[in-house]
Order: structure tokens, then sequence, then C-alpha cells
């Protein structure tokens, strides 16, 4: 049996993983609406029932742009209606579930609890950034708002772009990680004196 290339095994993961991405980025998108629906009865009932933010009526999800990628939460609070975009945020989850889709040699169970705790991490993900962006309007409303806060948005969108590449290389790959830093540890620890 021949050995395969190892540029030849890169290339047909990125084919498989474009093919997974467009078929589950399309779909996902087409669902935005209904999954933002879901985020903003989870993070307002989080921002009303922990926080005590004063939410009211007029709540909505409005869907903007191709296929839905602009589409926004409105959270109507102290007689406002100020919305945010969450659509290009929500929509990692896709580029997640292709590349776990994508990776070869992982077995079934490995590949069922890479895409369901993965998945179970993004979804929550998304929930903590609906409650952090109504909490920051909140305190902006209330005049509270600080540069830090604005600060960590920035810092949260951008972890948001990295997580679900980060959970691909934890969860595909946890034994060859453990590995690694097991033979990192043993490297770093003080030689033994005798």
């Amino acid at each position: 049996m021949a050995k395969e290339h190892p540029i030849g095994r890169a290339l047909f993961f990125c084919v498989k993983f474009l093919f997974f991405l467009t078929i589950i980025m399309w779909a996902w998108l087409m669902l935005m609406p209904y999954y933002g629906w879901l985020l903003m009865q989870a993070g307002g009932g989080l921002l009303i029932n922990v926080l005590g933010v004063p939410l009211e009526p007029g709540c909505k999800v409005e869907t903007h742009g191709l296929l839905n990628f602009t589409s926004t939460i409105t959270l109507a609070m102290h007689g406002r209606l100020p919305s945010s975009q969450y659509a290009q945020i929500a929509a990692n989850l896709a580029p997640f579930l292709a590349l776990v889709l994508a990776t070869g040699r992982l077995s079934w169970k490995r590949r069922l609890l890479s895409l369901l705790g993965g998945s179970l991490i993004l979804v929550a993900c998304h929930i903590a950034f609906i409650v952090h962006l109504g909490y920051q309007m909140h305190l902006s409303y209330l005049g509270e708002s600080h540069e830090i806060v604005v600060d960590a948005s920035q810092v949260a969108i951008q972890f948001m772009i990295m997580l679900p590449f980060l959970l691909w290389l934890i969860f595909a790959y946890w034994d060859k990680l453990g590995a690694y830093f097991a033979e990192d540890a043993k490297g770093d620890a003080p030689a033994a004196q005798g």
C-alpha cells in the first residue's frame, strides 16, 4: 500500500472543509433568524433575572444582508431600541462543524463528542456575547459605560472569531496535544541531580 503524501492529504482536507462549509454555512445562515430569537430569549432572560436589566417589550430580531449575514438583535430598554449585529459572530458555528466533519481519522464517537461539545461551548459563548452587549447598552444608558467595556467588546469579537479553530484543535487532536504538552513539560523540568 502506497503511503499518502502530506500535501495530498492537506489538499483533500481543504476540499472537504470547503464542501462542508458551503453547505453548513448556507443552512446555518438560513436558520439565523430563529437562532437569533433563541439567543434573544436566553440572553434576555439572563439580563432580566440575573443582572437586573429592565428589558421592555419591543425586543426583536431583524434579518438583513445577503443570506441574513448582517442580522440584528434589538433589546428594548430605557425607552430606547439599541440594536447590534449578531449573525457575523454566531456564524462561527459553521466553520467549527465543517472542520470537525472534514477531519480524517476520527472515530465516529470522537467526532460526535467533538461536534456536541464544541457546539455547546459556542452556543454558550453566543449567549454570553448577547448578555455582554445588552449589559453594555444598559451601562451606557446609565452613564456608567467605560472605555474598558468597549475594549472588552472588541476583545470578545476577536475571541469569537478564533474560538472555532481553537475548539477544533482541542477536540479533534486532544490526544496529540496532551502528548505534546506532556513531552514539553518533561523538557521544562529541572534536570535531576544525582
